[in-house]
């Protein structure tokens, strides 16, 4: 069973997804996609000075909001274990890019959530969306996602980014290319980072923690959420950790497959192909070089070999009676018991 949250309310879907709940997360991320358009528009018109005035107020919450719906979006993408809209990293990126030149990316911004209410800035959001889409959502359940995304808000004060000096390690590192539509990459697949403008996440101090909260963490199955508090099952902890260290490996080296496939007709063949002695017979056997039939396969029967097409009928040559089940004929004058018994008494003479 699975588990989506929209609104407020939770659904519990059984994978694969049902037509019905295909058309839900279609539309939630539609309603979502509409949403962060109309913040879209609010920062538009306020950057073309379109607008009376600049309120740098509401342009923070417009691109906190905006960031929010389009973070949404793609959780509901992985919620259908499909590609996200093109363009979606793009906008996030640009929305962070743009943040952080014009240093309002820390600036903390309130949101309602039902009864709760929400304190975050658009660097956190930008954090918890890296983090939840390195987590690698396409190996997860729905109830897992919805679970990760929401705990990935408050693992983002846990990871930084890395200034221009600092070493760039290969493991437990992200990285970013602001300028992309595409999302996080982990450091092991794509080093030496490539420029400049890349931005390299760090998220050692994030695993240790994970490391330290695996204990207490419940033993399996999916993620417990409530309004206040979420757990996360070691099953899925361990799985982060192990993706987020470093990047998954290929158990076998893909290598060009080649195939061969002998065919042995008869029990002879089997037979010989079997023995010990004779293990390369089966390399070197040509089933052209012998016709096999049910007569002359067994290696318990001796029987004449059948000649070649154009000899007569091969038939002619095989004895009847070696094979048949009936009886031998009986000379004349020997006596057959009548009830199964030698009594000579009761004998009849053929």
């Amino acid at each position: 069973m699975s588990g989506a949250t929209f609104a407020g309310t939770t659904w519990t879907w059984v994978s694969p997804l049902s037509p019905k709940a295909w058309k839900t997360i279609v539309l939630s991320r539609e309603l979502y996609n509409e949403l962060a358009t109309s913040y879209k528009v609010i920062i538009e018109r306020m950057l073309s000075g379109a607008t009376e005035r600049f309120d740098r107020k509401l342009l923070v919450i417009s691109l906190h909001r905006a960031f929010y719906y389009l973070g949404k979006v793609y959780q509901q993408a992985c919620f259908g274990y499909t590609s996200p809209p093109d363009g979606l990293w793009k906008e996030l990126n640009a929305i962070f890019a743009f943040a952080r030149q014009n240093k309002i990316h820390r600036v903390p911004v309130k949101m309602k959530r039902g009864d709760t209410q929400e304190i975050s800035t658009i660097e956190e959001r930008y954090k918890a969306m890296v983090l939840f889409a390195s987590g690698s959502p396409s190996r997860l359940r729905q109830s897992q996602l919805d679970s990760t995304f929401r705990k990935a808000l408050e693992w983002a004060p846990l990871v930084h980014f890395l200034g221009v000096d600092d070493d760039i390690p290969s493991i437990g590192c992200l990285n970013i290319n602001p300028g992309a539509d595409e999302g996080p990459v982990h450091n092991g697949l794509r080093m030496p980072i490539p420029g400049r403008n890349i931005a390299v996440l760090d998220l050692r101090d994030l695993i240790r923690k994970l490391h330290d909260e695996y204990d207490q963490a419940p033993m399996d199955g999916t993620a417990e959420v409530s309004l206040n508090t979420i757990k996360i099952s070691r099953a899925l902890l361990r799985q982060l950790i192990r993706g987020w260290h470093s990047p998954p490996e290929r158990k076998y080296v893909r290598t060009e497959l080649h195939f061969s496939l002998k065919v042995l007709c008869g029990l002879r063949t089997i037979h010989t192909t079997l023995m010990p002695e004779n293990t390369g017979h089966a390399a070197n056997f040509d089933p052209e070089s012998e016709m096999l039939t049910g007569l002359n396969a067994s290696p318990n029967v001796n029987t004449l070999p059948l000649p070649e097409s154009g000899q007569g009928n091969p038939l002619d040559h095989i004895d009847d009676s070696t094979f048949s089940l009936a009886p031998a004929p009986l000379a004349q004058g020997r006596r057959i018991p009548v009830d199964g018994k030698s009594r000579p008494n009761r004998a009849r003479t053929l």
